[in-house]
């Protein structure tokens, strides 16, 4: 058999009547007009009477409500063990799920920093060899246009010395030195292109290193990314820690409200502390920003 809980409250005709009666204070007491000593006298035994009266209605109320409560109370305590338990159970699952969500991006987060670096170490790698090879093609070209410019220094010599041979009219010593000219300007020719060529190559040694690079990067392999279970996921929760306590954060947040102003909505007014304050020192109390006033409570005590 289940659990049932029942409970009957029945309120006797003489409480209905007494709160039927209690519920005209209200009309009797606007019904006193305090123009003397006599009537603020009678108004008081009033006051006195309806203080009495109400703490006796709270009384009822308290006792005719307890046997309900106690059974919702038990009722309630009855889901408490299967809550708690579904709490805990969801609080594990989460963790789990969370550390291994968290451990899976740490673990792609190092493995793509690896292949960056890797991808990094590569180009740097190209980037050298190319200069290398570009450097090596200069230094290449350079060697042969000094030697196609010692061709046309050789060239312009035997032109020179052609033509002072066929003004002596040395036939056949100028046909010699014409030769030698034509020899030179080939070989200068040679030369020059020869540069050319170091150049191109060395430009295309450099390309091919470059694109080399790059091919070896996108055909890594692609970081694997497990896919997290449908539906769970990780927010971003950044909260406010108290560094050290809470007076020191107080202080603190005081210190520059001058120059950030918005920061006035973190400080909370503890009015239960300020009214004890405001109690404690009366009229010497001097609060800043606050104003301390007397307001005056009534009271009325049974005579003795």
């Amino acid at each position: 058999m289940g659990n049932e809980f029942v409970v009957s409250l029945h309120m006797d005709g003489t409480m209905q009547n007494q709160l039927r009666i209690n519920e005209q204070a209200l009309v009797e007491a606007q019904a006193y007009a305090i123009d003397s000593a006599d009537m603020a006298g009678l108004a008081n035994d009033e006051l006195r009477h309806i203080i009495q009266r109400k703490k006796q209605v709270k009384e009822w109320k308290t006792g005719f409500v307890a046997p309900a409560k106690l059974i919702i109370s038990n009722a309630e305590k009855l889901f408490d063990p299967a809550l708690e338990a579904l709490e805990n159970a969801e609080g594990h699952l989460k963790g789990l799920l969370k550390g291994w969500t968290e451990l899976e991006d740490r673990r792609v987060a190092d493995e793509r920093r690896k292949a960056d670096d890797e991808a990094r170490r590569i180009r740097q790698e190209a980037e050298q060899k190319a200069t290398a090879e570009r450097a090596r093609a200069e230094q290449q070209a350079a060697d042969e246009r000094r030697k196609a410019e010692a061709a046309e220094q050789e060239r312009q010599r035997a032109e020179a010395e052609a033509a002072r041979a066929r003004a002596e009219g040395d036939k056949q010593a100028a046909a010699v030195a014409e030769r030698q000219a034509a020899a030179a300007a080939a070989e200068a020719a040679k030369r020059e292109e020869s540069a050319r060529a170091k150049e191109e190559e060395g430009e295309a040694k450099a390309v091919n290193a470059e694109l080399s690079a790059m091919a070896t990067i996108q055909a890594a392999p692609q970081v694997a990314v497990t896919a997290v279970p449908n539906g769970f996921g990780l927010r971003d929760n950044f909260v406010a820690i108290v560094e050290k306590d809470e007076r020191t954060t107080i202080l603190a947040i005081a210190a520059v409200l001058a120059t950030r102003p918005e920061l006035v909505a973190l400080l909370k007014l503890d009015m239960s502390a300020a009214n004890k304050m405001a109690k404690a020192l009366r009229d010497n109390a001097n609060l800043p920003g606050f104003v301390v006033r007397n307001e005056r409570i009534s009271t009325s005590r049974k005579a003795s």
